[in-house]
């Protein structure tokens, strides 16, 4: 039973290196013709990458039919999450409740994207602080001319709650100054709506996928940093996030082929081409020998998800392997390992060495963790501490 768990514990590293955030490697497209209907909704960040994806593969395959809808990132992951559809898309990390709800969701990494705070091309502002930006959209600053512009009222326009736009920025821009977007603003439903009101009002400030940006907006700097691909990858731009396609459970041959041709050569170029940043693909450590056994991990629900996925993971390539995976608590899970009733308690039961590698590719960007861990610090906080 020893060795089962110290297999089980090293193949858990592996798959999380596997998982955590699910770096995404370019699969060849299909050779023979599919068919058969598809549906997508979710994020509209990702709608516009899904759509011309759809229209290649239909075009390529005239017995297929692909619908493609937005709705925002939560709908998305509700909906795959609940059977009615069958892909959905996101433009933020799957929630630890939202894992909690659906443990069966596998999302997939399909390119980088940035959030920029955008104005009408002919506001005088530039260059925004960040906590200034907070004070702007929360409703403390509402006139142009406390941040060196004209003098005008400040016009919010938003995303709707359940966006991973609105998440993304509300992480970045709202929270760390302990902040929330103002009840006032006005609410637009797609990063569409948002470039067009902002376009069209010269006293109005939004934010929206970069890949949205055109020559009507003015993307502003954030503490003299520009927002670019570059300052994105760099890290000096503050405001990024990972775009994901999701299924239940593992896909489908059909829903497989879609994303085996989203992370393909011609699928990333079009990511590029929409103002996206493509995906890195890396190497995918393989697990050599096949487990078997049982074993009990409970605990911490923070760690909760990673553990299911993990779990899930290794069950599927080893059938005979049975990991059941539940939270209640980091207390719960120390007393019930110390009492013996469980086997890990939380992956702080395994040991530096075996997790070098994992943060070793996470501290070089490699790996993108689950939202609750975005520096190499806290994952190793969570791990062991």
């Amino acid at each position: 039973m020893e060795k089962i768990k110290t297999a089980v514990m090293a193949a858990i590293v592996v798959a999380m290196i596997a998982t955590i955030g699910t770096v995404a490697v370019p699969m060849p497209v299909q050779a023979a013709e599919l068919s058969g209907e598809l549906t997508i909704a979710g994020s509209t960040t990702v709608l516009p990458i899904n759509q011309e994806c759809a229209r290649i593969l239909m075009v390529e395959n005239p017995e297929l039919r692909i619908s493609v809808s937005g709705g925002g990132s939560g709908h998305g992951v509700k909906a795959v999450g609940e059977g009615a559809i069958d892909i959905g898309a996101a433009s933020r990390d799957v929630k630890s409740k939202e894992m909690e709800m659906y443990p069966d969701l596998k999302p997939v990494v399909v390119g980088k994207d940035s959030v920029a705070i955008v104005l009408h091309p002919n506001n005088g502002v530039s260059d925004l602080t960040m906590e200034d930006a907070s004070k702007i959209f929360s409703g403390e600053i509402t006139n142009w001319k406390d941040v060196g512009g004209t003098d005008g009222e400040i016009r919010v326009i938003t995303r709707e709650g359940g966006s991973g736009t609105r998440d993304c920025f509300e992480k970045a821009v709202m929270k760390p100054f302990d902040r929330e977007i103002a009840g006032k603003a006005s609410v637009k439903p797609s990063n569409g709506d948002i470039r067009a009101t902002v376009s069209r009002d010269k006293m109005s400030i939004g934010y929206l996928s970069l890949g949205y940006v055109d020559k009507s907006l003015k993307a502003v700097k954030i503490d003299g940093v520009e927002a670019t691909e570059e300052n994105v990858l760099s890290g000096e731009y503050p405001i990024s996030r990972s775009l994901y396609i999701i299924t239940k459970g593992a896909p489908s041959e059909l829903e497989k082929a879609f994303i085996d041709f989203v992370l393909s050569e011609e699928g990333q170029t079009m990511v590029e081409e929409m103002g996206y940043i493509s995906t890195v693909a890396v190497p995918m450590p393989v697990q050599a020998t096949e487990l078997s056994g049982e074993l009990t991990i409970a605990g911490s629900t923070t760690v909760l998800p990673i553990n299911q996925e993990c779990a899930r993971i290794l069950m599927v390539e080893n059938p005979e392997l049975r990991i059941s995976v539940s939270g209640g608590g980091s207390g719960h899970g120390v007393k019930a390992v110390g009492e013996g009733a469980i086997d890990i308690p939380r992956m702080s039961e395994i040991s530096q060495g075996m997790l070098s590698d994992c943060l070793e590719a996470f501290s070089t960007g490699e790996i993108k963790m689950l939202e609750n861990f975005s520096e190499r610090d806290d994952v190793i906080d969570a791990l062991f501490d």
